[in-house]
């Protein structure tokens, strides 16, 4: 989690996703309190956050876009690690 946190601020996360709640000025969802959380999407279909729901949306966000957020965050498959992925979603984990 704490090489998550790393991350998270080297690749910029930060500037769309909040760890604190806060989602003014950001164009995603915060983090904090994401894990576990029900997500429902523009196609009206829904799913629960989990790691295999974070790390499918850091690879491919385009594919299930949060409802009341727009298409647009670029893909990480292909330039972080499997590794580092990890490391991103326990930091997400923790954020309660």
């Amino acid at each position: 989690a704490a090489r998550g946190a790393v991350l998270y601020r080297q690749w910029g996360c930060v500037g769309c996703h909040s760890s604190d709640g806060t989602t003014e000025g950001r164009t995603g969802p915060t983090f904090k309190g994401l894990h576990g959380s029900r997500r429902i999407f523009t196609d009206g279909t829904t799913a629960t956050a989990d790691a295999a729901y974070l790390t499918r949306s850091m690879l491919k966000p385009d594919a299930q876009v949060v409802a009341g957020y727009q298409v647009g965050m670029q893909s990480y498959e292909g330039v972080l690690s499997e590794a580092e992925v990890a490391s991103i979603v326990a930091f997400i984990e923790g954020l309660r």
